[in-house]
């Protein structure tokens, strides 16, 4: 029986490892979600392979949406979140497309919450299809056991708009198009002064999503009237490192151009670094695994190095399980990453 538990604990740690992953068309459209609605739709996702050519059944665990006790009540709101799910309509843009051009689309074309086997089944929609399988580029990439610890529906899409931005270091927005990125519809009728925005949704939501993304925001003012919101991703901070590197008979050096005098040095060199991918996908890697680096105090000529010698995905995979898991018991951050990967490349 205890072998059972153990295996059903490792599945289960192996599958709240895995990435998930949406095109920034889909994250960036006007669309809301409750809490509930924001579990299962993070757990559909789940259910698509990296490697997926067309989109398969869902299958999900009513034991994973909700954790706890599902009595009537909770069963209730459950019930509701699917029927919610199931008819939640979304104005998406053809991939490819410079411009959005009205395209109504459901999400799901078929959901079923069946008690008896504990499960909630059901099937993406066709048209939804670009935006889910088979992602080259322009798209976002997040953990499941991250999504599923945030407490509300404004955190869940407030993390997958800013986590879609994170590397260009900020985004501004207007207040207008933010309230319609995060409460879909009901941006006509809710919170139509700044103040309640900002006290009821704004502030709660990015309080939560500043616990797993570096990142800061400044209210902009058109005259006396708050009219945009900037949002500063802390890792640009490491963009600015002027500091002359050490002398090194690392071959990687020539890309680092640590040297230049000017806080685009950093991204000089992964610049150059991408230049020498050709694969979409392993470029989307390197440079997640670059940010991942950089953002948590490692320099750029270290995030090169350790690039040069471990594949990114291992990289990431190391940080998430070595550091992320456990990282409020970890007083330096970027020493304890330089020991993990260091320790990697020796067992080489």
């Amino acid at each position: 029986m205890e072998e059972v538990s153990t295996a059903a604990v490792k599945e289960k740690e192996k599958q709240d490892s895995r990435l998930v992953a949406q095109h920034n068309y889909l994250i960036r459209s006007y669309l809301s979600f409750g809490l509930i609605e924001a579990r299962i739709f993070t757990l559909m996702l789940a259910t698509i392979g990296y490697k997926e050519k067309e989109l398969k059944e869902i299958k999900i665990k009513l034991a994973d949406v909700v954790p706890y006790s599902l009595n009537g009540t909770v069963y209730k709101q459950v019930k509701q979140a699917c029927e919610d799910l199931f008819n939640k309509e979304i104005n998406l843009a053809k991939v490819g497309s410079k411009k959005k051009d009205f395209h109504k689309v459901r999400i799901v074309q078929e959901l079923e919450l069946d008690s008896g086997t504990g499960y909630i089944k059901g099937y993406f929609a066709d048209r939804i299809k670009p935006y889910l399988l088979q992602l080259k580029d322009n798209f976002t990439l997040s953990e499941i056991q991250l999504l599923m610890t945030l407490k509300s529906s404004y955190s869940h899409r407030l993390y997958w708009l800013l986590k879609s931005y994170e590397s260009l270091g900020k985004y501004t927005e207007s207040i207008v198009e933010l309230k319609k990125l995060l409460l879909g519809e009901d941006a006509e009728t809710k919170y139509k002064d700044y103040f309640d925005f900002k006290r009821v949704v704004l502030e709660p939501a990015f309080t939560e999503v500043k616990t797993v993304l570096n990142i800061s925001y400044k209210p902009l003012k058109t005259g006396k009237k708050v009219t945009d919101i900037l949002f500063i991703f802390d890792n640009e901070s490491s963009l600015i490192e002027k500091a002359a590197p050490k002398k090194s008979k690392n071959p990687i050096r020539k890309v680092a151009k640590a040297s230049l005098p000017d806080m685009f040095a950093a991204e000089s060199a992964l610049s150059d670094l991408l230049e020498s991918i050709t694969d979409l996908q392993e470029r989307k890697d390197v440079e997640n695994a670059y940010r991942s680096m950089t953002s948590k105090g490692l320099s750029s000529e270290s995030a090169i190095f350790f690039l040069s010698r471990i594949p990114a995905q291992d990289i990431h995979y190391q940080i998430y399980h070595k550091y992320t898991l456990k990282k409020d018991s970890i007083k330096d951050s970027a020493a304890y990453i330089n020991t993990v990967l260091s320790n990697l490349i020796s067992k080489e």
